[in-house]
């Protein structure tokens, strides 16, 4: 059985996947499934051999699998995929490194949300009335955070079933729950 989900923990793991442009290659590809270096680089509209690199350290990290080879002309290309459809960072917070490739990933996120919330507004693609994000601050238990993280797996059920549809409009959700110190009071 195919695995749902890959966690990344190491430093170097972390670091090569939340690359933005690895980031750009990995989400296109869960998104309109496997594909060759020529393939992607004509969807990501990048030379070919720019992603070359990026693709071999994405497929050595893990994230990426070589799914099956393909007749382009007179050679055979390679056809990559993503490991599980489910990609996730799962930094140990014991390590250092590991806990500053974590932090830097979060980082990455919220630029391509910023990236795609930005073009939203630009293109008039935002629902009137409608907010394009929330955020709350509050206190939780340890069984209330826990019923956030079911209802967040929740909604990402949804959003995978949706995925297999393709009807509609294409659509990013972003979403962190981060525990904040006592000093930090909601």
């Amino acid at each position: 059985m195919a695995k749902r989900m890959v966690v990344f923990k190491t430093p170097s793991q972390i670091r090569t996947v939340m690359h933005p442009l690895r980031l750009e290659i990995v989400e296109r590809l869960q998104s309109d499934g496997a594909d060759s270096i020529a393939g992607l680089a004509a969807k990501l509209d990048r030379p070919a051999n720019a992603l070359t690199y990026h693709v071999r350290l994405l497929e050595k990290a893990g994230a990426l699998v070589v799914r099956g080879k393909r007749r382009a002309g007179r050679r055979l290309e390679a056809v990559y995929a993503v490991t599980a459809p489910r990609l996730a960072i799962g930094a140990d917070p014991r390590l250092p490194a590991a806990m500053r490739a974590a932090a830097f990933s979060s980082t990455a996120v919220c630029r391509m949300a910023d990236r795609e919330i930005r073009h939203a507004l630009e293109q008039g693609l935002a629902t009137p009335g409608l907010p394009l994000g929330r955020r709350h601050n509050t206190w939780l238990t340890e069984e209330d955070a826990a019923a956030v993280q079911r209802k967040l797996a929740g909604i990402e059920r949804l959003l995978d079933a949706a995925h297999r549809r393709k009807k509609g409009r294409p659509y990013a959700f972003t979403a962190f729950l981060v525990p904040l110190g006592k000093e930090r009071t909601a």
